[in-house]
This record gives structure tokens, C-alpha cells and sequence, in this order.
């Protein structure tokens, strides 16, 4: 039984890479909406905080819900590389409250992908200082289930993996759903998820759910990917030891 459970996802993806082989699917650009599935952060873990700590919480929740489904990301992709970053709308420099739903939502992030090399490539500004985060396309672990759903006139599959986070209050594991599409075949998703034999048409990360809204292959312009090269390059490993040892210092002072 657990063999045939297997069958349906080998098939997908030895067929797909069949496909890809003959792809005319050279380039393209698509677009993402982000989606706040929940309150990121839960009420109960809210209420046992102080009453200053607290408010803070609940101002955070409430901003994202403010801008639910305002936010675009552009997937813009060659057959080797492909590049993901948030769509760019007018600044509100002035609006706190815009400038911290942008944060929270990573969009200052610029996420990199190079199908040849299997590198993935985060371009974040994080404690004042800019990095670029590097780490292994194959370092996502993809489990392929035979579940389906249509989304808009394509048949997508369910995969799944773990995205495993640490800071100074211990390692936390959130889960990663993603639907893609094996007649679209492309390696290609959101916030540098792929490897996935066809293109991501919905990923749910945590509370962030994204799906496209629009979807152009082979488009005449011409498509330039630039590789990011500005800011400190850090493993993905070293950034996470970075972050836990400066978040501990942050709620210790609390």
C-alpha cells in the first residue's frame, strides 16, 4: 500500500521531466498576491504578556489584516534563473503602519534562484545591516501527495515540507504547503520555494498564503535577471546564529 501511495507522484515527475526536456517555456513573469490566512500572532501567547508588550502584539496583527490581499510579488524567471521580490506600488513613507505591513511581509526581500547551481539567494536588510543569505535548493525536502485541486484551469498536486525557524525562545517548525501545476514545467515559486516538477501556483507559509493573479509565458520583452551582490553574503546557518544570539539580547533587556 505505501508503494502505490508512491506511484502517482514517480509518474508525475518522471513525465514532467520528459516534458521539460521539449519545453518551449523560455521565460515569463507571474504574480503573486499575499493572502494573511490568521492572525500571525496567536491571541492566547498575546494575553499572557504584559499590557505594553501586549498592545504591541495586537498592533502588529492588526496591521497585516489592514493590508490582506494588497500586496503583489513578481516571479520573473529565465530557464535558469529566476528572481522574486515584491511588486513596486507608491511609497507611503509616511504611513508607519504601511512601512511595518511591508516588513513583516518580507518585502524588502529580493529572493534569488539558479536552477543550474541549485542556489538560493535572500537579499534582506536585517539589524541595520544588509545581507545576503545563501543556502541549497536541495536542502528543501519535498514530500509529493496524490491530493489535487484545480486552481483557475490547471490541475495542481500537494506537496510539503518543514521550514525550521530558531530564535532565542527555542526551534520552531512551521509548515509549508505548496500546489503546483506538472502542465506548467517549471521549477519555479514563491519566496525561493521550487525544485518541484511544475510551476507553484499557491504556497502557504504559516499564516502567508500567496497565489497567482497573473500569468505571462514567453512574453516579447526582454527578461533580465540580476544576480544579488550587494551586502554581506552569510550561510544560511551562520544568519540563524546571528539572529538567535541578537533576539535573545533584545528580550532579555525586556
Amino acid at each position: 500500500m505505501k508503494n502505490k501511495k508512491l506511484i502517482m507522484p514517480v509518474i508525475i515527475l518522471l513525465l514532467t521531466n520528459s516534458f521539460l526536456a521539449t519545453s518551449q517555456v523560455l521565460k515569463g513573469e507571474i504574480i503573486y498576491t499575499q493572502q494573511i490566512v490568521d492572525n500571525i500572532i496567536d491571541s492566547i501567547y498575546i494575553k499572557k504578556k504584559n499590557k505594553s508588550i501586549s498592545n504591541v502584539l495586537g498592533y502588529i496583527n492588526q496591521t497585516l489584516n489592514n493590508y490582506n490581499n494588497e500586496f503583489e510579488f513578481k516571479l520573473t524567471f529565465n530557464q535558469n534563473e529566476s528572481i522574486y521580490k515584491m511588486v513596486n506600488k507608491l511609497e507611503k513613507d509616511d504611513d508607519k503602519s504601511y512601512q511595518i505591513a511591508v516588513a513583516l511581509s518580507r518585502g524588502r526581500d529580493i529572493n534569488y534562484i539558479n536552477l543550474k547551481t541549485k542556489e538560493i539567494l535572500v537579499k534582506e536588510r536585517a539589524y541595520g545591516k544588509l545581507f545576503i543569505v545563501k543556502s541549497d535548493l536541495n536542502h528543501i525536502k519535498w514530500k509529493l501527495h496524490n491530493e489535487t485541486k484545480k486552481i483557475d484551469k490547471y490541475t495542481c498536486y500537494k506537496a510539503t515540507t518543514v521550514k525550521i525557524v530558531k530564535n532565542s525562545k527555542g526551534t520552531f517548525r512551521k509548515t509549508v504547503i505548496a500546489w503546483y501545476a506538472p502542465k506548467i514545467p517549471l521549477n519555479y515559486g514563491p519566496k525561493g520555494y521550487g525544485n518541484l516538477p511544475g510551476l507553484i501556483l499557491e504556497l502557504q507559509e504559516g499564516k502567508f498564503k500567496y497565489h497567482v493573479t497573473k500569468l505571462t509565458l514567453n512574453p516579447k520583452k526582454k527578461i533580465t535577471i540580476q544576480k544579488p551582490t550587494k551586502g554581506k553574503f552569510v550561510t544560511l546557518q551562520e544568519f540563524d546564529s546571528l539572529s538567535n544570539k541578537l533576539s535573545k539580547s533584545f528580550w532579555d533587556n525586556k
